[in-house]
């Protein structure tokens, strides 16, 4: 990939009719500014994606953390419920014998 530096280290040849060294060199030094921000930014970009595919494989783990601890607190309270509901037809059946 090219670089600021290698644009800023350019080298043309000079011929007899040419053209403007001054606005070659302007134009080139503009070139170089911009080149250079996207580069930066780019790089700055790609760091911050890399962080956020680490954040979201963590938050993804959590997430699969929560849906089986709300499994589990659902098993446990349909087999709490199922106990009591069987407790109660136990003292009624006991009630009604005697």
């Amino acid at each position: 990939m090219l670089t600021p530096l290698d644009i800023h280290n350019k080298e043309f040849k000079r011929s007899f009719r040419g053209y403007n060294e001054d606005e070659i060199d302007d134009f080139l030094d503009q070139v170089v500014n911009d080149y250079e921000k996207l580069f930066r930014e780019n790089d700055n970009l790609k760091e911050e994606l890399s962080r956020m595919k680490k954040d979201n494989a963590q938050y993804q783990k959590l997430e699969n953390n929560l849906k089986e601890t709300l499994l589990i607190a659902q098993k446990t309270a349909n087999e709490v419920t199922d106990t009591a509901k069987q407790h109660a037809e136990n003292l009624r059946e006991s009630t009604a014998k005697e």
